[in-house]
Formats: C-alpha cells, structure tokens, sequence
C-alpha cells in the first residue's frame, strides 16, 4: 500500500467515525427533546390547565357570592378549595421540582389567607361588588405566581 491508500483510509475511517458520533449526538438530543416537550405539554395540560384554574376561580367565586354562609363556613370552603386546587394541579409540580412546588404552596396559601382576611373584616354579608374585587386581587396574585414559576423553570 502506497502512503496514498494508507491517507485516504485514515480519512474515510475518521469520516465515518464522525457520522457515526454525529448522528448518536443527534439521536440523544432527539430524544431528550422529544422527553421535555412531553414533559411541557403535560405540564401545561394537568398544573396550569385555564380549565382547572377557571374552575378554581369559579369555586371561589361561589363561596364568596354564598349569601347563607357564615364567615366561619366561608372560610373553611375558601380553605377546602384551596386543598383541592393543591391535590388535583399544584401538587404535580413536586414531580419536577420539590422545593418550588413547597414555596408555590406556601405563597398560594398566603394569598387565600388575604381572601380569608378579606371576608372577616367585610360586613356580615359580603357585597357582590367587594367579593368580585377580592376574587380579582386574588386571581391576579395568582397568574403572578404562575407566572414567576413559568419563568424561572424555562
């Protein structure tokens, strides 16, 4: 074999090596791309659904506008609702991130606790007026919440 032969090997052999790494690389990124994208998409469609938290919103709008309710059995409803929004979309986030899921609860129930405030310090019956006020200070704080916790885990 003629150093000729020898070169042209070496160079076929370092460019199939080459495809054969570039195309394991691309392979992998494939399927982490394809695993993250899963991962969004589920993300989107069982935490941060617009249908479970409008429903949400909805449940608590009920509570408030509920002229037969004492405060105490407001508040324990707006408490109630605030552990179901927990256990059927908050609690999922734990999946991906422990701590942010714990510091999302606790900022979740700092907001509910406003609303809870709000209906203590508010007349015997609560005025539809101020109830829809209190219900949008508090849907507010939440989608700032969501929205802190979309940006801070993209």
């Amino acid at each position: 074999m003629d150093a000729v032969n020898v070169i042209t090997l070496v160079i076929s052999g370092i460019s199939a090596a080459s495809v054969f790494i570039m195309s394991f690389v691309e392979a992998q990124r494939s399927r982490r791309e394809k695993l993250e994208n899963k991962q969004t998409s589920w993300y989107q469609s069982e935490v941060l659904s617009p249908t479970k938290t409008n429903d949400h919103f909805n449940d608590l709008k009920a509570i408030l506008q509920d002229g037969n309710s004492s405060k105490q059995e407001k508040c324990e409803r707006l408490n109630e609702a605030m552990l179901d929004f927990f256990y059927n979309s908050i609690n999922y986030i734990a999946f991906f991130n422990v701590n942010d899921c714990n510091g999302l609860k606790q900022k979740i129930m700092v907001a509910i606790d406003d609303v809870m405030y709000s209906v203590l310090v508010a007349d015997e019956k609560l005025p539809p007026r101020e109830g829809e006020k209190i219900l949008t200070v508090y849907r507010m704080r939440i989608m700032h919440l969501f929205y802190e916790f979309d940006m801070k885990n993209r």
